[in-house]
């Protein structure tokens, strides 16, 4: 009730759209938002919320227990606006370690999934790490279907720092992957684009189970001539002649 703009942009997109698209939305993972909170604006080392974890992990544990159910909401709160899909974007991912993001993260991004689980046990989930790289082994047990009783995200995205083959060869054959073109080779040639739309196709597997995009978003002042031949690149590509 507090975010009427976002229910009413929902609808109005699910009304005017219908079955012929589908709606994303989009919200922050625990983490992320905990450590803009705590940071306070974007930062390139994020150490006061690192500094937390060990100087007083009581309270790391108390935010993240708070974003955690927030976030849990919100995802419920967008699929009954309208949206189809929830991606969930854990855009500092890359600033932990992997022993970090086991220890303070990967056991809240359990339970999140747990809580929407409950409230929406079908609804589509995405996933996306930002430096998913050092940590694709245990991050694997939070999309793969026989991990925590089945209560999984669906489809797990990745960056453009880690080769697609790798994270297929990690998840395995029955696993939704999305990614993960550099966004800079958008400031490329014609031709770059599109092989490395190829090239990204032919390392996801050719079962189909992926989810062609970027390995983030795409950059300021990228031509937008570029977005577009990606974009035909992708309608051109038949995975079984590739």
């Amino acid at each position: 009730n507090k975010l009427p703009f976002v229910r009413e942009t929902l609808s109005s997109l699910q009304t005017e759209v219908g079955a012929a698209s589908t709606i994303l939305g989009f919200v922050g993972c625990p983490f992320t938002l905990a450590a803009y909170a705590v940071e306070g604006r974007s930062s390139k080392e994020i150490r006061h919320v690192k500094a937390m974890m060990y100087t007083d992990p009581a309270l790391f544990e108390r935010l993240m227990e708070i974003m955690t159910k927030m976030v849990a909401q919100y995802v419920v709160f967008q699929l009954d606006s309208g949206a189809d899909v929830v991606q969930l974007f854990e855009s500092w991912a890359h600033h932990l370690t992997p022993a970090q993001y086991e220890r303070f993260v990967l056991p809240w991004m359990r339970k999140l999934v747990g809580m929407i689980r409950k409230e929406r046990p079908n609804a589509p989930l995405v996933l996306f790490l930002n430096g998913v790289g050092g940590k694709l082994e245990m991050v694997s047990g939070l999309v793969r279907a026989e991990e925590q009783n089945g209560l999984v995200y669906d489809a797990l995205a990745v960056d453009w720092g880690v080769r697609m083959a790798q994270v297929r060869n990690v998840v395995g054959d029955d696993v939704v992957i999305q990614g993960n073109v550099d966004p800079a080779v958008l400031f490329g040639s014609e031709e770059s684009v599109r092989e490395s739309v190829r090239e990204c196709v032919r390392e996801s597997g050719l079962g189909g189970r992926h989810v062609l995009n970027l390995g983030h978003g795409v950059m300021q002042g990228t031509p937008e001539l570029r977005v577009a031949q990606l974009c035909d690149e992708v309608r051109n590509c038949v995975y079984a002649n590739m």
